[in-house]
Parts: structure tokens; sequence; C-alpha cells
């Protein structure tokens, strides 16, 4: 199993997402936004540069990657903290979608002996779950239940721990999913950063 091509698939799949997003999101910035004075304020309207940096440095060892992974947050989506946390959910779910889809090709390959097959299988069914509990974050962020949030993302980082800790059982083989897992586990840490600024 060639593990540092799918590793490195998934690093250049967290930009092709994100971008993939961003075009798609294009369309919706024609309307042009509501001069009336009796809408909500939102709070302080930050520049994308500001809103990423104030994200960023947030987190600890995902720095990097965090600005390389939400660089593609449109600008027309530029409010506050909470848009950014909601398209951080958005693109750590589309990323968990296409890694499902990968481990399906892996798990279909002749050359995938049947112990690694049937990790994979579970690892398939642990992602599923991950892509769920990120999917069921999204009511409770638009509702602002933070804590809600924090705990289905945090389910999400369970379910592929779950994945990783399956190769470790007897009989044990390389796991072909660590830095893959990895990714995901940092994307994840990114959306909990995020979130924990959203209740500040």
């Amino acid at each position: 199993m060639d593990c540092p091509s799918i590793s490195t698939f998934l690093l250049a799949l967290i930009t092709i997402t994100a971008c993939h997003q961003a075009h798609a999101q294009a369309p919706q910035a024609a309307p042009a936004p509501s001069t009336s004075a009796s809408a909500p304020a939102a709070g302080p309207t930050m520049t994308k540069p500001e809103l990423l940096a104030k994200a960023c440095d947030s987190t600890q060892l995902t720095k990097d990657l965090c600005r390389s992974f939400l660089a593609s947050f449109p600008e027309s989506e530029v409010k506050d903290i909470h848009a950014l946390a909601k398209f951080a959910i958005k693109m750590t779910s589309l990323n968990a979608s296409k890694t499902h889809d990968l481990i399906e090709t892996m798990e279909h390959n002749p050359a995938t002996d049947d112990v690694t097959k049937q990790r994979l299988n579970d690892c398939a069914e642990n992602y599923q779950d991950a892509i769920d509990q990120l999917e069921d974050s999204m009511p409770a962020l638009d509702s602002k239940v933070y804590d809600d949030v924090i705990t289905f993302i945090t389910a999400a980082v369970q379910d592929v721990e779950s994945c990783e800790d399956g190769f470790k059982e007897p009989p044990a083989v390389k796991s072909p999913m660590t830095q893959t897992n990895e990714v995901f586990t940092q994307l994840c840490n990114i959306c909990l950063a995020i979130t924990n600024m959203c209740g500040k």
C-alpha cells in the first residue's frame, strides 16, 4: 500500500475541495446587502486577512495548515468568526467524504490483503459516522449551541481514532491511513478552535 501517495492526495485535497466550495458559493454573492435600519447587527466585520489571522493564531500546531485550509474562504462570506466556523466544518465534512471514497477504492484494490481490507471496511464506517457527526453539528452551529457543536466534532475525531486503532488489533497490520487520519484530526482541531472562539 503506497502510504505517502495517500497522504499527499489528502493534503492536496484540502486545497482542491476548498477552492471548489469557494467557486460553488460565488453566485450567492450577487444579492446586494440589505440597508434596512432594522437589520440585526452581526458584530464588527473584519477583513478576510484579519479573520483568518484571528482564527489561525488560536490554533497551536496547525497554523500553516489552518491558513492553507481557510485561504479559499470566499470574500463574500467574510462577516464574523461564526461564518468562518461554518465554512471550516463544511470543508472538513467534504474532506471526510473524499477520504471515505478513497478508503473504498483501497479496499477493493486486488493488491490489498484480507486483513487490511477488513480494517479499511471498518474505517469506511468510521468515516461515514464522522461525516454524520459533522453534518449534525451544523444546525447546532446555526442555533449558536456551541457546546453541542464541540461534542459533535469531538465525536468525529473519536471515529477516526477508532479507524487508526483498528489496525493495531490482532492480527496487527501496518495502517495505510495514519497520515490521512492525522490530517483529518488536525482539520477537526481547527474547527474546534474556531468554534471555541464563537462563544467568546
